[in-house]
């Protein structure tokens, strides 16, 4: 059987909603709770921005997951990813009406990237920092190491 690193989509879903409950019955917040399970999941609607970008607009599900699975493009943007976003999400934290949301997002946002990180090891340890890939002008030479579906051993 093959040995895939790669943060699925039904992985973050499992996450995203398992902590989006977690922290809304710690903050007792509806908000946090509901903020942090979306933002964990729709942050990768910018995989769809990178897929049309690199191989044209199509609503074919079976070329985005061919896109997404074999990292076989050009450019590589997911312009949502980055690090650098947490500081905004932190600072909603200090209006009292907003802290509950800006609670819920900065959970929701800093595990996506965590997990994306930790599984995602066909790519550079550098990638989920925007200023990197920037810094690269987004060339997946320099971003992604080897193709996700191929299994791959360090030494």
């Amino acid at each position: 059987m093959a040995d895939f690193n790669l943060m699925a989509p039904s992985q973050h879903l499992t996450v995203s909603v398992g902590s989006g409950v977690i922290l809304g019955l710690l903050l007792r917040s509806w908000v946090a709770g509901l903020s942090c399970c979306l933002i964990g999941i729709f942050i990768d609607l910018d995989h769809f921005l990178d897929f049309w970008i690199n191989r044209g607009f199509t609503l074919s599900i079976h070329e985005f997951l061919d896109f997404c699975c074999c990292g076989t493009s050009a450019t590589f943007y997911d312009i949502l990813h980055g690090y650098e976003y947490i500081p905004l999400y932190v600072w909603l934290t200090i209006f009292p009406v907003l802290r509950c949301l800006g609670w819920g997002l900065t959970v929701g946002y800093l595990l996506h990237l965590l997990c994306d990180q930790f599984f995602n090891t066909h790519l550079n340890r550098w990638t989920y920092f925007l200023s990197y890939r920037l810094f690269h002008r987004f060339d997946s030479s320099k971003i992604v190491l080897h193709s996700p579906l191929v299994r791959h051993t360090y030494q």
